[in-house]
């Protein structure tokens, strides 16, 4: 585009600004994913010392003791046992598994389902949202600032957004601007996009202004996916707490009840 419109040396500047906005973002939502990240981990290996090494040893004592066990406790015992023996046929199971999701989601049905969870997903698919909402407000201001054709461009940013539903909903709008539409008139019609984008569009392209519109769009969406980005950690905190909680009760009620009442027993 720079380079039809003579412009190149904007347009890498621009380009530039939206790598290091990129970078930054990623930066963000790495650092917010740490914290519930290592709660996560720990609660795995906790699950892991239990079943391979605590239920074991437990095993014996409840066998010799002679008590009914109570169905959550033998059901986590059956699993203790099963995954004991059947390790490494878990583990084979589980790369399969991985390796298997990944071709299915290289597959176009599996990346419609893999790509319609990345935008419907709680808190991360509505910041998903934002973020295609914010390059493409910024990747097309650049192009309109830089006189590309408006279809060009839209033909240039659908290649910026790795979403096959995006992609479709671009080539509807591609079809509806080359049909004779505004682009805001065509945003309008895309569920994807939110009204306020086609509102703001069509006043830009009423005042002429669309590309300097566009980038306060941009700008806009980029100040959500800041906060939201910010606030991951706390966002993710409840829930993760939530999780911990239930897996704590689950130990308490299958293990630490039959060793109460166990010890209940000797003391009678």
């Amino acid at each position: 585009a720079g380079e039809e419109t003579g412009q190149l040396a904007d347009v890498l500047l621009n380009l530039a600004d939206q790598q290091e906005k990129e970078a930054d973002l990623i930066s963000k939502v790495t650092s917010a994913m740490i914290y519930p990240g290592i709660i996560f981990l720990a609660l795995i290996g906790v699950g892991f010392l239990v079943v391979f090494f605590v239920l074991p040893n437990l095993q014996t004592i409840f066998a010799d003791s002679g008590q009914k066990l109570p169905l959550l406790t033998r059901l986590l015992m059956g699993f203790s046992h099963f995954a004991r023996k059947y390790f490494f046929l878990m583990a084979g199971a589980g790369v399969g598994l991985f390796f298997l999701l990944r071709y299915w989601i290289s597959r176009d049905s599996g990346r419609l389902v893999f790509d319609k969870l990345k935008i419907t997903l709680p808190i991360f698919g509505n910041l998903t949202k934002k973020v295609y909402m914010a390059r493409f407000a910024r990747t097309m201001a650049m192009l309109i600032k830089a006189s590309l054709p408006i279809l060009d461009s839209i033909r240039i940013i659908r290649k910026t957004i790795n979403n096959v539903h995006y992609n479709g909903a671009f080539t509807r709008i591609e079809k509806a601007v080359e049909s004779g539409k505004s682009l805001s008139g065509a945003i309008n019609k895309e569920k994807l996009f939110p009204t306020m984008v086609a509102q703001l569009a069509n006043l830009g392209e009423e005042s002429g202004t669309l590309d300097s519109v566009l980038l306060e769009v941009a700008t806009f969406y980029d100040k959500e996916v800041d906060t939201i980005s910010r606030n991951l950690s706390t966002l993710l905190e409840p829930l993760m707490l939530i999780i911990m909680g239930i897996g704590v009760g689950f130990v308490v009620a299958a293990v630490l009840g039959p060793i109460y009442g166990l010890v209940q027993n000797f003391s009678g």
